[in-house]
């Protein structure tokens, strides 16, 4: 895997690019790290054996490449362990955001809905297919057929108007 075919930010079921700081008892960057282990638990199960292992960029960072599969969960955590004397294990956990599928039209401004609903909307408003009649316009769902959202649309005869998205 290439660090082009991973997200800047974590997506549920893509591959991510997760990084680590690796400090001893005394608080110092852990460098040279031997042995390096990273598991990880999805959704609270038992932790596994991650697919790769922990690579060092320099100065006590470290980073691993989480497989889609380790991704596909609402919540992933990760245990970067290394036998180098004296350094403490690194944890992580990240939530990852699922743009496939968005249970409610972002309410903007009414502070109800989170950047993950924000993108999750307008990933699909790209990607998914969109009718457009003289009275509306919908947004599907990935499986084509329910709809995501409606907009109502009017035309006077001089300007043409789309409604909210609900």
């Amino acid at each position: 895997m290439a660090a082009t075919d991973v997200s800047p930010f974590p997506v549920k079921n893509k591959a991510y690019r997760a990084h680590f700081l690796l400090l001893d008892a005394d608080g110092d960057p852990v460098t040279g790290a031997s042995t390096p282990d990273t598991e990880v638990s999805k959704d609270g199960a038992a932790f596994s054996d991650a697919t790769n292992e922990a690579t060092e960029i320099g100065n006590g960072w470290y980073y691993t490449e989480i497989t889609a599969t380790e991704m596909n969960a609402d919540t992933v955590i990760l245990v970067l362990k290394t036998a180098t004397s004296g350094a403490k294990t690194a944890h992580l956990m990240i939530h990852p955001v699922a743009l496939d599928e968005l249970s409610a039209v972002p309410s903007f401004g009414a502070g109800g809905s989170g950047i993950e609903e924000v993108l999750s909307f307008l990933v699909a408003w790209q990607r998914n297919k969109v009718t457009t009649k003289s009275n509306e316009i919908k947004l599907f769902k990935d499986d084509g057929s329910t709809a995501l959202a409606t907009s109502t649309v009017s035309d006077d005869g001089t300007t043409l108007t789309r409604g909210e998205f609900a």
